[in-house]
């Protein structure tokens, strides 16, 4: 898995994280089953925040905070088969109070072949009261240094 920061067609700086296509990503006609792009695209969430903010997803939950996704849709463009690489690609959109909306991109590796785009919210949690909460100050302003890149 690598990581790479990029700028997409509209001039925004997007995060993008590779991964392989493993056995475990595909179904019997070895394409992967569409349930496994939510999980790479949720790995690849993961790793864009501790890239971007500095903050693992370990270190949130335990300070008690979340980032659930509430609300996402996928279309799902052409397959990708056991063996490709694929690009995650990130882009945050709109930074907000306690949310931030993200566009989402899984392209081939080797031929930018689109797969599946997207968008997507994050909202920061309360993991014990189960309620938003506003993004902290120090990963809001990461995240805006990133957007404004």
């Amino acid at each position: 898995m690598t990581f790479k920061t990029t700028e997409n067609s509209d001039s925004l700086p997007s995060f993008t994280v590779r991964h392989k296509v493993r056995f475990q990503h595909c179904d019997p006609a070895k394409i992967v089953f569409y349930p496994r792009y939510y999980e790479m695209l949720n790995a690849s969430i993961e790793d864009f925040f501790e890239e971007i903010t500095g903050v693992s997803h370990r270190e949130m939950c335990e300070q008690g905070m979340g980032i659930p996704m509430v609300h996402l849709a996928l279309d799902f463009i052409n397959t990708s088969q056991l063996g490709d690489q694929l690009c995650f690609i990130i882009t945050p959109i709109k930074i907000g109070k306690s949310s931030v909306r993200l566009q989402f991109a899984v392209e081939s590796d080797t031929d930018r072949e689109l797969k599946v785009e997207g968008k997507g919210v994050i909202a920061f949690a309360d993991i014990a009261r189960k309620c938003s909460i506003p993004i902290p100050d120090q990963i809001k302003q990461r995240l805006l240094d990133f957007q404004n890149h």
